[in-house]
């Protein structure tokens, strides 16, 4: 395996083979895995590096839009443990603690000093409504970056999780967070009921001093009824309003799903559309996986059930992983996207927002049946 050291970081990693070339947000490794070949047409090997990893299914929240509904599962930390071990075996380099609320289990800081023995980044998803200055105190000195939920800046948010106190209680865990020096994120889920708060939510968490913001658009799975959606014309108002905030705040605020409707993000960013393969399209399978918690393995926390469980990481072996992972990506997502006119430099929609209108362009067999 050719030799890989991370040599840039401006939010997130760079790689250089000795060769001398430089990847984003993915490993190169040679075409063969353990001295085995791998069915691929390709050179090399372009793996996903970070990975959600579900703790657990029990939440003590039940909001409106949440796509963790199925499949149940609460793992033993023996379970967990020896999965931590594969993943580190299999050079995975940012891992998200997420769930379920993976601070609902007893065992949680016993797993979190588990995994801070290797050598990755550790980023715990939580709502942060059980969170204790015990855990802050704990994330800052294993060096844990912090994701938390907070979907309104008012008493709308406990209408939207259904519990009353969990807008005082998550405020409160944000100063708590940022007083122990947690690098903290902030993340919002945008909605027909909360997308007029965009602008509310930033400046109430710029004022208590968190890292960044993401926003994030619905996806109408799990327990999300379609009215939830956003339109393609909210999505275009609502990525004017968001540009806007980045230009006001020096606080980073991300969009990850910029290819729901890709062009609304193009029509903003201008891209050069001359230059080929610029932006990659959709990151499932190829920037991230998701591991349930079951051990079942995804492309995408949205895509949780057949036919897009690719493996299992108790019962397959790392080659027949990174296989299952190269079948899925190996072929671009553009087969439906030739009118477009950015199509030289967008790699594609979300797999899911495909599934959605019922059809995968690469695995037509893949396609499910979704809430519409």
């Amino acid at each position: 395996m050719p030799r890989i050291r991370k040599v840039k970081d401006y939010g997130c990693w760079w790689f250089e083979t000795e060769e001398g070339h430089i990847y984003r947000n993915q490993f190169v490794l040679p075409c063969t895995y353990q001295g085995e070949e791998l069915q691929t047409e390709h050179a090399d090997i372009l793996l996903p590096f970070k990975v959600w990893f579900e703790v657990t299914s029990r939440c003590n929240l039940r909001c409106e839009y949440c796509y963790a509904v199925s499949p149940a599962g609460h793992p033993t930390f023996d379970q967990l443990a020896d999965a931590v071990d594969k993943l580190h075996r299999m050079h995975f380099k940012k891992i998200f603690i997420s769930g379920g609320e993976p601070l609902i289990r007893s065992d949680i800081t016993h797993l979190l000093e588990y995994m801070s023995q290797y050598s990755w980044d550790l980023d715990l998803v939580t709502n942060a409504t059980l969170l204790t200055e015990e855990h802050a105190r704990l994330l800052a000195d294993l060096g844990i970056d912090a994701s938390v939920s907070l979907d309104a800046a008012d008493e709308l948010f406990e209408g939207i999780n259904a519990s009353p106190e969990s807008l005082r209680k998550v405020i409160d865990a944000l100063h708590l967070l940022v007083s122990h020096g947690v690098d903290t994120t902030t993340l919002c889920t945008l909605t027909q009921h909360n997308k007029h708060q965009v602008t509310d939510i930033m400046e109430r968490v710029c004022r208590i001093g968190v890292s960044g913001v993401e926003y994030h658009n619905v996806r109408i799975t799990g327990n999300a009824p379609s009215e939830l959606r956003l339109s393609r014309p909210d999505y275009y108002a609502l990525s004017s309003e968001i540009s806007s905030l980045q230009n006001q705040y020096k606080t980073p605020i991300f969009v990850e799903d910029v290819f729901c409707f890709p062009e609304c993000f193009f029509e903003h960013k201008k891209p050069d559309t001359t230059e080929q393969n610029r932006f990659f399209g959709c990151i499932g399978g190829r920037f991230k996986i998701v591991v349930l918690p079951t051990f079942d393995i995804t492309p995408c926390t949205c895509l949780r059930s057949p036919p897009y469980i690719l493996s299992n990481l108790e019962q397959c072996s790392e080659k027949n992983i990174y296989q299952s992972l190269l079948t899925y990506t190996q072929e671009p997502c553009t087969r439906t996207c030739e009118s477009c006119k950015y199509v030289t430099v967008c790699g594609g929609p979300c797999r899911y927002s495909l599934t959605f209108e019922r059809m995968d362009p690469v695995f037509p067999s893949r396609t499910q049946e979704v809430k519409s």
